[in-house]
């Protein structure tokens, strides 16, 4: 292949929010970067243009934290650097992890407008370092913001980079957006590997590594593209003039190749121009090797991505709100934004201190950890708030308070303290775009008493609060509710007893749809019965049951999980025949199951390697197509690498040999087992397929996925499904969102996923990584899972849906008395079609709503939007950073017609 002739180089710092210290003390060393920075700008003008040095902002994030305290003086030589094309500005806010939800991804580029509006900067391109890959919407997102070149530096220590490696592609989004990729090599190469600016091992090693990409047969380049850090502080470091010293003396010295320094806009211009008819295009999500250390933190990644489906919620009714003329107050669309970045702080990729592993128990992990886990519990408490606020301002608007309680503090009888409020109703809200019929209960009594930032709801029972006594008797009602509307929905103590379809005997439970029965030698499930279908989807893989807790350990140190080795090209080795032990139950009790509240429940209780104690709940509601799994576990604190995983292998066609311990070539004893599965020839052979929901695009392993990009383990928004073509299940982990399909594929390392059996395994909680990610965990955590059948193959759209239903509570509001002549429910809008996500905003600029629709089907097709509350006074097409289009659509009878293309994201700015 060609002689690299020239060398382009980037100087930036990775971005680390943690790892080398504190977040705060790194927020504040990024902002001292950018005025340094300018400073060697300014400093070598002088220099041939090659030399000159260039500098980016790898992330948005600490930009707009360092504009908030800079001086005018330096915002203004920020301004004229950008525009000169020395001081790139990238367009992530972070670098980011694939646990962001849809919406979250989209705010996350609003900092481009801002800085754009704001400062007049030039941002077209996007920088994604040491994460292994990127969701595969940003290849939509991306252009659709004007970014048109993105590149990736990928760290492969525990993970693995698409092949050829490097290289340049053009990457299709789901929706059909493209965007210029270049598939870079780790971001230390320029100083960590290569050794620039200091000329002996320049001189020493350029040569050959060079060659090394000369040599493969798929590199067409005459060029190569680096980045370039700090020599010692490659995380977080500082600018330095030297690099500009060095390329002016080398270049001066004659010798080869030239290097020039560059940024990754011009660099993306240069490709465009010079090879852009001749690159290939790809499509698929660059799923992440490194999502699997969300796991090391399984309380507060759940929490977050519990947080995520509520500020949805929360933003639904201010929206609604606001068409009415109605504001929240404290509720404001920096405010919002403000909860969606604290979000994403706890979502991006750092996690922890370096020295997490090593010294989990100093002060300064402990202190990062704290500061970590703070983003996922703020932005929960802060979400909290603005939902109650926001459900609290709608109930005030269609009724009155009940009667007023006041703090007992033992001189009133409690009738006089708490008097019957008079409310004969509760109001129940919906915030999805499908109308719901669902079983709600009645909130603990607060009795307008704390908190008040958070719906009574939510808060736990029997916690009381100025001597206001908890419920004996919970009163459940059937609720009707509409589409993205709200009902009052009577309540009867005699409401549970018309749950006629609930059934149970011994360790067996029913409703109208399934029959479930608790294995006792397990603890999963014996049978799982769906009556209309008549099958019975209760599978076991490996001696495992559905539900069941397993838990496995390494033998060895994090090692036998992955080699590192930074002197090595891909910087560690993935270690063959991983000495995995996996262990079950050494002691199962089935409880007696109960009915009550509309609902059957059956408890297990285990005694297990890894927990205190842990109990599963399995549930049905009365009427509901769906079976609850709830986990909690007692975390013991392990040090040495283990992982949980729940089971779910199910009764359907198999894709392979399901096998048995002992035919798999392990052992059988104790209640523990060495499983070491053969596994078979694809994803889907005619029989078994799986799909996945990855941040809100529906994915075939496999096929939907680039070369390189993780199969061991998915990390799923909100839902994956196998089916065999006749019948199929749809699982929605609400906690933890990791999965591996299949069977369990820790330690295989594949380059295709080889599923051995129709089964799905939730990988709850590990801690396998050597370095950032958490060391343990302990305490109570809860694992709930959502499971129901369908017939057929897997219908993304009713995946869609049944994952958000089950997401997504009501919400239940108590002691509001409805206002002579207000309606018994209301609409905001109705959408015509359920295979369309629907999400609603306060507009950034404050003038009107966002609505915004996302096709589930794969199909491009007309969607109706009915306002049914408000009447707009236009509607507008407009981008995910709200700009918007010139021409509104038309509007009759509060209606509009929106073309909305296959998978596509279609906003609209509507104005009441």
């Amino acid at each position: 292949m060609p002689e690299i002739t020239t060398l382009y180089v980037a100087n930036h710092t990775h971005t680390d929010i943690g790892f080398t210290d504190h977040q705060d003390v790194c927020f504040r060393q990024l902002g001292e970067y950018v005025t340094q920075a300018l400073d060697v700008i300014e400093a070598t003008q002088s220099y041939p243009k090659e030399a000159r040095f260039r500098w980016t902002l790898e992330v948005t994030g600490p930009v707009e934290r360092w504009l908030k305290q800079a001086d005018p003086a330096d915002v203004e030589r920020l301004k004229k650097w950008n525009a000169a094309g020395a001081m790139d500005v990238a367009a992530m806010q972070y670098n980011l992890t694939p646990l962001l939800g849809v919406e979250q991804m989209i705010r996350s580029l609003l900092p481009v407008r801002r800085l754009r509006d704001g400062l007049g900067l030039e941002i077209r391109s996007a920088m994604q370092d040491d994460v292994n890959g990127i969701s595969w919407l940003f290849a939509d997102l991306l252009p659709a913001v004007g970014v048109e070149t993105l590149t990736l530096a990928i760290n492969q220590m525990r993970g693995r980079a698409p092949k050829p490696l490097p290289g340049a592609f053009w990457w299709e989004g789901p929706a059909g957006g493209r965007v210029l990729a270049w598939n870079g090599l780790h971001y230390l190469f320029g100083r960590s590997v290569v050794k620039l600016v200091d000329e002996r091992y320049v001189q020493r090693d350029l040569g050959a590594l060079l060659k090394r990409v000369e040599a493969d047969p798929d590199y067409p380049f005459d060029f190569l593209y680096i980045e370039s850090t700090h020599p010692m502080r490659v995380d977080n470091g500082p600018p330095e003039q030297r690099m500009s010293d060095f390329v002016r003396d080398w270049n001066a010295a004659g010798r080869t190749p030239r290097i020039e320094l560059t940024t990754p806009s011009a660099f993306g211009r240069l490709v465009r121009e010079r090879h852009g008819d001749q690159l290939p295009t790809w499509r698929g999500d660059w799923s992440d090797w490194w999502s699997d250390g969300a796991a090391s933190s399984a309380y507060e990644t759940g929490l977050n991505r519990t947080t995520h489906e509520l500020l949805l919620a929360a933003e639904s009714i201010a929206s609604w709100l606001a068409s009415d003329g109605a504001a929240v107050a404290g509720v404001d669309p920096a405010r919002i934004d403000a909860l969606y970045e604290q979000m994403s702080l706890y979502d991006e990729h750092t996690w922890g201190a370096f020295a997490s592993v090593a010294r989990p128990d100093s002060l300064f992990t402990k202190a990062q950890w704290n500061k970590k886990s703070g983003y996922a519990y703020g932005a929960a408490m802060e979400t909290h708030d603005v939902l109650a606020r926001a459900a609290s301002t709608l109930a005030a608007r269609e009724a009155r308070p009940g009667a007023e309680s006041r703090f007992n503090l033992g001189d009133l009888d409690y009738d006089e303290a708490f008097p019957d409020s008079g409310a004969r109703e509760w109001l129940v809200i919906n915030t999805l775009p499908e109308p719901r019929t669902v079983l709600v209960e009645e909130p603990e009594v607060r009795a307008g008493g704390a908190p008040r930032g958070m719906l009574d709801m939510f808060f736990p029972r029997d916690v009381p609060w100025g001597g206001a006594r908890s419920l004996e008797t919970v009163r459940v009602a059937r609720a009707e509710l509409p589409a993205n509307g709200w009902a009052w929905v009577a309540f009867e103590e005699a409401a549970v007893d018309r749950a006629k379809d609930l059934k149970a005997d011994g360790a067996t439970i029913e409703n109208e749809h399934y029959l479930v029965e608790v294995d006792p030698a397990t603890g999963g499930l014996l049978r799982w019965v769906d009556k209309a279908l008549q099958h019975d989807f209760a599978g076991e893989q490996n001696g495992h049951r559905a539900g069941q807790y397993v838990y496995e350990r390494t033998e060895g140190d994090r090692t036998a999980l992955f080699d590192d080795n930074f002197s090595d090209w891909d910087f560690g080795v993935w270690p063959r025949d991983v000495p995995l032990r996996y262990a079950t139950p050494s002691k199962v009790t089935v409880g007696t199951p109960r009915i009550g509240g509309g609902r059957v429940a059956i408890d297990v209780t285990i005694e297990a390697e890894g927990v205190h104690g842990a109990t599963c709940t399995y549930a049905l509601t009365s009427g509901e197509k769906a079976l609850h799994v709830d986990w909690a576990l007692d975390k013991q604190p392990v040090h040495d690498p283990e992982s949980v995983y729940v089971a779910f292998p199910f009764a359907l066609g198999q894709s392979g040999s399901g096998g048995n311990a002992a035919a798999a070539g392990g052992t059988v004893a104790d209640g523990v087992e060495q499983i070491r599965s053969s596994g078979n020839s694809g994803v889907a052979d005619g029989t078994l397929q799986f799909r996945v929901d990855l941040n809100g695009v529906a994915c075939t392993p496999n096929v939907d996925q680039l070369n390189g990009s993780v199969r061991d383990w998915y990390p799923l928004r909100r839902w994956v499904d196998v089916s065999d073509g006749e019948r199929g299940v749809t699982v929605v982990p609400l906690d933890a969102p990791l999965a591996q399909l299949g069977g369990i594929t820790t330690g295989k390392a594949a380059y295709e996923l080889e599923p051995e059996g129709p089964a799905i395994y939730s990988w709850a909680l590990n801690n396998h990584w050597s370095v950032n990610f958490r060391a343990f965990q302990e305490g109570e955590i809860p694992l709930r899972y959502r499971l129901t059948t369908h017939a057929g193959g897997c219908d993304d759209a009713a995946a869609t849906r049944f994952a958000a239903a089950v997401a997504t509570p009501p919400l239940v509001l108590r002691d509001w008395i409805r206002r002579d002549g207000a309606p018994a429910s209301g609409q905001f809008l109705a959408v015509d079609d359920d295979g369309v996500e629907v999400a609603s905003k306060l507009a950034e600029d404050g003038d009107g709503i966002v609505v915004r629709l996302h096709d589930q089907r794969g199909a491009a097709r007309d969607v109706t939007v009915r306002f049914t509350a408000a009447v707009p006074r236009s509607v507008h097409p407009t981008s995910v950073l709200e700009e918007d289009a010139a021409t509104p659509l038309e509007l009759r009878d509060g209606a509009v017609t929106v073309p909305l293309g296959a998978r596509a994201i279609q906003s609209l700015r509507v104005r009441f």
